[in-house]
């Protein structure tokens, strides 16, 4: 792969079709460039060229499958995440199109959500969200009755996505978490911050929501 001169002035710039058999680095000009391996039949493939600016920011790059990889970059107040995904979906079954949206969830937008504290409102935004994507991604439809386009249904949704919604992944995700931190034992400290009271006393007002919260609710 060729370097393009056309990324200068850019910090960051993804790419796709990469094509190659192996992932890794390699330097590119002033750009290092993370790169994942394709397909068995050396197709698709993304990757990333990174300028030696902001090279020393790179925490993690994860390439999910040979359509989808994310880049953790550490920034001044909170990191940030960065996905490419090469997903196409015109003429593309939807079983094709389900893999790639379970890759999308799982990668990139619920990264660290088994630490997450949610309120009924956040949950049913979160719904909201999910299905305005699962719309996007699998387009309109024809109504039988007046054979015009329609946007889907929430139980049409429900019949095409047969993965895992977001907010019961979210909710599995503090289960499992609880647990690891419950076997760890007194000596470590997330364990005696998880079972540990605060001496200080309440702010007044309502309490917000805390995580061991949502884990009572889950239970």
């Amino acid at each position: 792969m060729g370097f393009n001169s056309g990324f200068k002035g850019l910090n960051l710039v993804g790419v796709q079709r990469v094509r190659w058999d192996k992932g890794g680095t390699v330097r590119a000009g002033d750009y290092k460039f993370f790169y994942g391996r394709g397909n068995d039949n050396h197709q698709l493939g993304t990757g990333y060229f990174v300028h030696h600016r902001i090279v020393s920011a790179v925490k993690r790059v994860e390439f999910v499958s040979d359509r989808v990889s994310y880049i953790v970059l550490r920034g001044c107040w909170c990191n940030i995440i960065v996905q490419n995904v090469h997903a196409k979906s015109e003429e593309r079954s939807d079983d094709s199109k389900d893999r790639d949206i379970q890759d999308y969830n799982f990668a990139c937008f619920l990264y660290g959500c088994e630490t997450w504290s949610l309120t009924l409102r956040e949950e049913r935004r979160l719904r909201v969200f999910e299905n305005r994507v699962l719309r996007r991604i699998f387009g309109p439809r024809t109504d039988e009755v007046t054979e015009e386009w329609r946007k889907l249904l929430n139980e049409e949704l429900n019949d095409l996505y047969s993965s895992h919604k977001f907010v019961r992944v979210i909710k599995s995700g503090r289960m499992r978490l609880v647990g690891h931190v419950a076997r760890m034992g007194e000596r470590r400290s997330v364990y005696r911050v998880l079972v540990g009271k605060p001496e200080r006393k309440k702010p007044l007002g309502r309490p917000r929501l805390r995580w061991e919260d949502n884990i009572k609710m889950d239970i």
